[in-house]
């Protein structure tokens, strides 16, 4: 996440909101599996998310940057979703 501009506040936030939700409950036992299968996180390179959800503000902003994660689920081979 720090690759792609976000601040260490940020980053801290995101997972904050996130963890549990993608990783399981440390509490609980630590990671669980969400489903069988692979499940991996990443964000669209910022070229792709300008042309999927172009932005336009007027006045313009000083400065504007964004992220946009993705949470992708993969069945092991065989299984359907």
């Amino acid at each position: 996440m720090r690759g792609i501009g976000l601040a260490d506040t940020e980053v801290k936030a995101f997972m904050k909101a996130w963890d549990e939700t993608l990783f399981g409950s440390p509490s609980s036992g630590g990671f669980r599996l969400v489903k069988t299968g692979t499940t991996f996180l990443y964000f669209l390179p910022e070229a792709t998310l300008e042309r999927a959800a172009k932005v336009t503000f007027d006045p313009a902003p000083r400065s504007f940057k964004r992220a946009f994660a993705v949470w992708t689920h993969l069945a092991p081979s065989g299984e359907a979703h």
